[in-house]
């Protein structure tokens, strides 16, 4: 359980601008409400961007539509474009679903600042580019895996 932090704070909200490698922390399955893809499955990346490839300094987390994955005819694309950016394991013709199996993958991108729809004077991180061209980055290393005899329960 937490315990109490008399000291704790807020985390502080860092606006990106550049390249950063990041990790897919968790990949929500979700229904597309945009005006041209409303009823499509949406697979939503939640991204973590870091200081460095040694992902050791955490910057910021990133889940937003530039991080969404929209099963639709006019962005298929960004699927392809992201599983290559990450180097999950796809032969041509395969089909892409984003699920558990794409968390720890990692890659670069291009994040800028973008301005807040309601909010003029705030901005938020949006990825602009996902980099394929950049040297490959594995993934980060699993957990080792537990036998089910020493699960206690």
């Amino acid at each position: 359980m937490p315990q109490y932090d008399p000291n704790a704070t807020n985390p502080t909200v860092q606006i990106l601008k550049g390249d950063y490698p990041f990790e897919i922390k968790a990949v929500d399955q979700k229904i597309s409400k945009g005006a041209k893809t409303a009823g499509s499955p949406k697979h939503e990346l939640t991204l973590e961007f870091y200081a460095d490839d040694t992902f050791t300094r955490r910057l910021a987390t990133v889940r937003n539509n530039s991080t969404a994955l929209i099963d639709h005819p006019a962005t298929d694309w960004k699927y392809s474009l992201v599983a290559k950016c990450v180097g999950f394991p796809l032969k041509a013709g395969d089909t892409i679903a984003p699920d558990e199996r794409w968390i720890g993958y990692r890659g670069w991108a291009m994040c800028v600042p973008e301005p807040d729809d309601k909010d003029a004077t705030k901005e938020w991180n949006a990825v602009k580019v996902f980099y394929t061209d950049k040297p490959k980055l594995a993934p980060r290393p699993q957990a080792p895996a537990v036998a089910e005899e020493d699960v206690p329960f």
